[in-house]
């Protein structure tokens, strides 16, 4: 942090370097136009003078000719000077910038290197599911791992059956919010899904802890087809630079459920898994 503020000090000390070139060059500017005035003046005035004047006005503008001269030679080493030192200031604010990205991307591998990583740990397991009742439900567990090198605090899970994959993809954005509502920031009441797991928790590093949802109710508006289904959900947890992560998971029974033995397992759904 305090090698960013120092480029940031550089990199203002070099946005105010434009101005006083700015003044600089107006400077020499005026000195230029006074020098012109006066030789405009002088050559007047020799058009007045008399003949026996001529030798020593001769030498007076020999002498003024190599003074213009140097005159010139230092404007131009200033109008050098004021374009390399633009070049010097693109140059830093570049510089800078590689700086900030390089060192903004270094600490994004450092927080990800150090913090904690919760996710599934194996295939979910299902013990009961009932297809046949008004309200049909299940009892499963879903195995939490700890996969990162600090501790996971306030570790919450939200989770719930759906029937069909329209259902799973609208359901999970929601299992997130119950599961950061049901957390030390948040003040959210679950009534129709499961209720979150683990409220205030920890997970220390490669623990491995199951957590059981039993007799979950299907959400009502979530038919029941050919006995497929999905089990989404949603880990909520606070890492050691307190920060809130989610990871949010769906598995899935893709043959007929009704007809399985008990216990059952539940694998990855493609594309509905996510930490971050």
């Amino acid at each position: 942090m305090q090698d960013l503020r120092a480029i940031i000090e550089r990199v203002r000390d070099l946005l105010r370097v434009p101005q006083r070139l700015t003044e600089m060059q107006s400077s020499i500017q005026q000195q230029t136009e006074a020098i012109r005035a006066g030789d405009e003046r002088q050559k007047k005035d020799r058009e007045s003078q008399p003949v026996w004047l001529k030798p020593i006005l001769d030498k007076y503008d020999e002498a003024e000719t190599r003074r213009q001269t140097e005159s010139d030679k230092q404007h131009s080493v200033q109008k050098w000077m004021c374009r390399g030192t633009w070049a010097a200031v693109v140059a830093a604010s570049i510089y800078a910038g590689i700086t900030f990205f390089l060192w903004k991307d270094a600490n994004k591998n450092f927080v990800a290197s150090q913090r904690a990583w919760v996710g599934i740990s194996r295939p979910i397991s299902v013990s009961t599911i009932d297809f046949i009742s008004a309200n049909p439900k299940a009892t499963w567990v879903v195995s939490l791992k700890n996969y990162g090198p600090s501790v996971a605090r306030h570790v919450s899970l939200s989770a719930v059956a759906v029937s069909t994959p329209v259902w799973a993809i609208q359901t999970q954005e929601l299992m997130c919010r119950y599961a950061i509502g049901s957390g030390p920031k948040g003040r959210f009441v679950d009534t129709h899904h499961s209720i979150p797991q683990g409220l205030g928790d920890t997970l220390f590093p490669s623990e491995e802890e199951g957590k059981w949802f039993e007799n979950a109710v299907f959400p009502q508006l979530s038919p029941i087809g050919e006995g497929t289904f999905f089990i989404v959900g949603c880990v909520a947890y606070v890492d050691q630079f307190d920060k809130q992560r989610t990871t949010r998971f769906c598995y899935w029974y893709y043959t007929d459920a009704r007809k399985a033995k008990m216990p059952i397992l539940l694998y990855q759904f493609w594309g509905l898994n996510e930490a971050n």
